[in-house]
C-alpha cells in the first residue's frame, strides 16, 4: 500500500520541513506531491531542494490569476499525472497535521477499513488550534507551541479533508472529493453522512460528499488545524496570503483571528512525538546537505547571446547542479553539460562537467526570463 499527501504551498518557509518530518517519520506516509504557488519567503528555494534530494515531488504552480482558485488546479494536475501510481492520496495544508489515535499504524488501519466492499475513503474533521495565548512566535515546533485546541463539537470541526483511495477519484475540490464508486467512512469505520451547510447540519443532510459532515468524529484519527498560530505569524504572514481556493486578494483579518482562536481544550496528541520530528528533522537537513545546493556556497558566470546561456557554475556540494528556466510562467530544468578543464586547473573546483550551453526557448521572452540554481536562492540571470 502506497500512501501520498497532496498540498499545495505559499510563504511556509519555516513550517515545512517540520511537517514533512511529522507526516514522514511518524505517520508513515510514501510521498508527497505539493504544488508550489510560488513564494516570496524562501519557501520555493527549500521545496525545489527538497524536490532535488528526492523527499518530495515538487510541482511549479504559479497562480494565473487573482480572482481564480489555484489550489483545485493543482489537485486536478497531480491527479491527473501521478495517482495511478498510489493506492490514496491524502489532500493536506501546510497548516494540518493528520493525527492518528487509533492504536494502529496507518496503513493497518486502512486496511481493516478496507473490509468493508464499498470503503472509498475517510472523511476527517477538523479539530482547529488557537493560539495558545501567544501573541509573539516563541521559540520550538508548531506542535510544541500550540496545545490549546477547540472543543470536540465545535461547529467548524464540522469541516473535512479528505483521504481517497486513488482509483475511486472523480473530482477533488478543496474539502472534499467525488468518487466514482463506494462510500466514505468516519473514524468509527461508520458511513460518513455528510451536510450542505456547517451549522444546522441534520437538516441540511445531503447525499454527495461535501465539506462539511453531519457527526463530528475528531477523536482517533482526525486533522489537526493550526489555523492561526501567534497573533504575530497571522497577521505577518497568513492574513494577507489571499485564498488558495479564492481570490488572491482575500484578507483574513482581525475577525477571522478571533473566530479561529479557539483554546477551549488541552490537547497533547502531536506534541508527544516532538523528539520524533526532531530526530526526522536532522534526517532531512542532512539529505538537504548531501544532495542538494541549499546549504552551499556557490560562484558563477553567465554569457547571453542572442541564442543560447552559456557559462559555468561551481559549488562546495558535489551534489549535481541543476539549472531552473523560468519564463511567462512556465518551468524548465537543464544540467550542466559543458566540461570546464580551465576552472580545474585554476583549482576553482574539482569538478570538470561545470559549464553550461543551453538555447533559449523560441517561444521565451528575454525580458522576463529567469535563471538560478535549483534548491538555492542564487539567480545566474533575472531580467
Amino acid at each position: 500500500m502506497k500512501i501520498a499527501i497532496v498540498s499545495i504551498m505559499k510563504n511556509e518557509a519555516e513550517y515545512i520541513l517540520e511537517w514533512i518530518a511529522y507526516h514522514r517519520y511518524v505517520l508513515g506516509v510514501d510521498d508527497f506531491f505539493i504544488a508550489d504557488n510560488v513564494s516570496d519567503d524562501g519557501s520555493s528555494e527549500l521545496l525545489e531542494a527538497l524536490d532535488q534530494a528526492g523527499i518530495i515531488n515538487r510541482i511549479h504552480h504559479p497562480r494565473v490569476s487573482r480572482d481564480i482558485g489555484v489550489q483545485k488546479p493543482a489537485y486536478d494536475k497531480i491527479i491527473r499525472d501521478y495517482s495511478k501510481d498510489y493506492d490514496y492520496f491524502l489532500f493536506l495544508d501546510a497548516d494540518e497535521f493528520l493525527v492518528n489515535e487509533t492504536g494502529q499504524g496507518i496503513k493497518d488501519w486502512l486496511k481493516r477499513a478496507q473490509n468493508n466492499d464499498d470503503f472509498a475513503g475517510v472523511a476527517l474533521n477538523w479539530r482547529i488550534f488557537g493560539s495558545s495565548g501567544r501573541k509573539l512566535p516563541g521559540q520550538g515546533l508548531v506542535v510544541e507551541r500550540f496545545s490549546r485546541c477547540s472543543k470536540a463539537d465545535e461547529p467548524r470541526n464540522a469541516h473535512i479533508k479528505s483521504l481517497v483511495k486513488c482509483d475511486c477519484i472523480d473530482d477533488m475540490q478543496i474539502h472534499q472529493c467525488a468518487i466514482t464508486s463506494g462510500s466514505f467512512y468516519n473514524e468509527n469505520l461508520a458511513r460518513a453522512v455528510f451536510s450542505s451547510g456547517m451549522l444546522e447540519r441534520s437538516s441540511k443532510i445531503v447525499e454527495q460528499p461535501s465539506p462539511f459532515t453531519v457527526d463530528i468524529n475528531n477523536q482517533k484519527f482526525y486533522v489537526a488545524h493550526f489555523v492561526v498560530k501567534s497573533y504575530k505569524e497571522h497577521f505577518e504572514k497568513k492574513s494577507r496570503k489571499g485564498s488558495g481556493a479564492g481570490s488572491a486578494d482575500r484578507e483574513k483579518g482581525v475577525a477571522y483571528f478571533r473566530d479561529h482562536d479557539l483554546n477551549q481544550r488541552a490537547s497533547f496528541d502531536l506534541f508527544k512525538h516532538s523528539l520524533t520530528i526532531r530526530t526526522g528533522l536532522a534526517f532531512l537537513v542532512k539529505e538537504l546537505a548531501e544532495k542538494t545546493h541549499y546549504y552551499s556556497y556557490i560562484q558563477f558566470a553567465l554569457d547571453k547571446s542572442a541564442d543560447n546561456f552559456t557559462g559555468w557554475v561551481i559549488s562546495d556540494s558535489m551534489a549535481d547542479v541543476v539549472l531552473i528556466l523560468r519564463y511567462a510562467g512556465e518551468e524548465k530544468e537543464y544540467q550542466l553539460n559543458v566540461e570546464r578543464p580551465d576552472l580545474v586547473r585554476k583549482e576553482m573546483t574539482d569538478v570538470l562537467l561545470s559549464g553550461f550551453k543551453h538555447p533559449i526557448p523560441n517561444d521565451a521572452d528575454v525580458d522576463g526570463l529567469t535563471v538560478k540554481v535549483k534548491g538555492t536562492d542564487c539567480y545566474i540571470f533575472s531580467n
